[in-house]
This record gives structure tokens, sequence and C-alpha cells, in this order.
């Protein structure tokens, strides 16, 4: 059951305990009347009068997370190609040495019939 609006235990929240008795009990009871008062207000901090609201919120916070991550991962999709193939690259020079051609001096020109 849900409490009224106006209960005590905003009060509880806004009260002082006294200086000498301020014990584990009067923290116990702040933190229990914390915890009550978010529960009975956690779905009220912005109260949309209609479904049809509580869904557009969801779609245009949806719309905004997907506008700011679509650029970021093809950038990251990108980069990832662009280092890929420089590994390649590196990994080539290691790889055998391409046979140089033999000079001019050393081929013979083919015969023509």
């Amino acid at each position: 059951m849900r409490k009224p609006r106006g209960s005590k235990w905003k009060l509880s929240l806004i009260r002082r305990p006294a200086a000498n008795n301020a014990g584990r009990d009067n923290i116990k009871g702040l933190i229990a009347a914390a915890r009550n008062w978010y529960k009975d207000n956690e779905n009220n901090h912005y109260a949309p009068t209609s479904s049809y609201e509580v869904t557009m919120l969801e779609l245009l916070e949806s719309l905004a997370i997907v506008i700011l991550m679509v650029p970021v991962v093809m950038a990251i999709i990108l980069g990832l190609i662009y280092l890929l193939g420089e590994l390649f690259n590196i990994i080539s020079k290691f790889g055998q040495p391409k046979q140089r051609r033999q000079s001019s001096d050393d081929v013979k020109p083919a015969s023509r019939q």
C-alpha cells in the first residue's frame, strides 16, 4: 500500500537527531525511511501523463543512442581495417625477399624463326 504524499517519511529525512541521542537506531531509522521514500517515489521523478509519452521518451532515448553510437562504431571498424592492413604490410616485409631480375647482359634474346 502506498503512503500518502505528505507522509512523515519526508519529514524524517529532514529532521536532525539530537546530538546525545544520535545512535545507531536513529541512523538505521533514517536509512529505512530514505529507502521507503525512494521506493515510493522512484517512478515519479518525471511523471508522464500517458503511456504514449513514455513510449515516445523511450524512442527518443533510443534514437539519441543510435545517433551517437553509429559514427563511433563505424570509426572503430574502419580503424581496425586500416590497422589490419598496416599489420599485413609489416608482416610482408619480413617474408622471403623477391628475386631480382637478372641484368640485361645475362638475358639471351629469344631467337626468332
